[in-house]
């Protein structure tokens, strides 16, 4: 008997990126986010964690292989040299609230990019590797070490871009029961409206699925909308809104990053979003936080102080800018101290909640 669709589904959704997107560096503890707040998350899907396994790949990259030296932003004193990331355009996929459904004070993404940290696996600490080497039950996906890239949106659905064989997962996901129910701009749609939506293109699958904690409302219209702002068809979210925009940008360059826009002053007075965001080196990785606040309000003393003692910085010395009404904090944290990519949101606590306006 093949496994149900509404199991399979759940399942996929759950486990897929669970094994690197969640997780903090060794030591640290902090908030995750989730649908509800800026301060806490629900992991959506499946309940279960996959255990670690290993993948076999090709062999790894020269570990001489040279290195991307960035500067973390125009004003910023942070620089080191960060392994290639393959992030730049998941914005790209992330479609207008309106488009969605999606109530523009809880749209929190969650993005990373494990294949290319386990092609440098060489480079980092076993601890890390290890979660990177997660399994999946996706047809066409092993595991992390498959996955160029991935997004999810909390409550809603996740865009992978990796290598697969189009024919033979649309096969498999027949022999799991799903049915074909039409394209969309080059994109093979599979439906059951109560298991969830899954549809192929070339090199990229965007999936809906099953999740107690997914929102009300068709799935397919939302797939779709995800593949028209991806395709630039549709509204994406950056140039509907310019806070959105800011936050992204101001996210720079990354392997991982996670970004929330929410309701004023749900954090810090006046902000309006926020994130992190974390670029890998061989040496060093820049952990980065991002607060956008109101038009006429910047409050740089609270982030500053914030990022004083925060986990994320791991008492690293943190470098604070302002750029308009975008507060960043950069700090250079050793490589060798991070087991996974921390999913994180900057929240300050009781002292720094009410800062003069600057």
């Amino acid at each position: 008997m093949t496994e149900s669709r509404r199991w399979f589904l759940r399942r996929a959704g759950g486990t897929v990126l669970a094994g690197s997107l969640c997780g903090c560096q060794d030591g640290g503890d902090g908030s995750t986010p989730t649908d509800e707040s800026p301060g806490t998350t629900d992991d959506g899907g499946s309940t279960e964690t996959p255990t670690p396994t290993l993948v076999d790949g090709t062999t790894p990259s020269d570990a001489a292989t040279p290195t991307d030296t960035v500067t973390a932003t125009p004003t910023s004193t942070v620089a080191a040299s960060f392994f290639p990331t393959t992030t730049d355009g998941f914005a790209e996929w992330l479609p207008a609230p309106a488009t969605v459904e999606l109530d523009p004070n809880r749209y929190t993404f969650l993005t990373l990019a494990p294949g290319p940290l386990y092609d440098r696996r060489e480079q980092l600490n076993e601890r890390f590797v290890e979660s990177l080497r997660f399994d999946s039950v996706l047809p066409g996906i092993d595991g992390g070490a498959d996955i160029q890239s991935a997004t999810r949106v909390f409550g809603g659905w996740y865009t992978i871009e990796t290598p697969f064989d189009r024919a033979a997962v649309a096969a498999d996901y027949r022999e799991h029961g799903l049915s074909e129910v039409g394209t969309h701009r080059g994109f093979d749609v599979f439906s059951d409206e109560d298991a969830g939506v899954v549809a192929l293109g070339d090199d990229r699958i965007v999936m809906y699925p099953v999740s107690d904690t997914a929102l009300d409302g068709p799935k397919r219209r939302r797939v779709e909308a995800v593949i028209d702002a991806g395709k630039g068809e549709g509204a994406r979210y950056r140039e509907a809104d310019t806070d959105w925009d800011r936050l992204v940008s101001a996210l720079g360059t990354h392997h991982g990053a996670l970004g929330l826009s929410h309701e004023r002053g749900a954090n810090f007075p006046d902000a309006v979003a926020t994130g992190t965001a974390y670029r890998v080196g061989p040496e060093r990785t820049r952990a980065r936080a991002a607060v956008v606040f109101a038009e006429g309000t910047v409050h740089e003393s609270a982030v500053a102080s914030w990022a004083t003692d925060a986990d994320m910085f791991r008492g690293n010395a943190v470098s604070t800018t302002t750029d308009g009404r975008v507060v960043v904090a950069d700090a250079l944290i050793p490589t060798a101290d991070i087991s996974k990519l921390p999913t994180t949101l900057p929240t300050p606590d009781e002292e720094t909640a009410t800062p003069t306006a600057e």
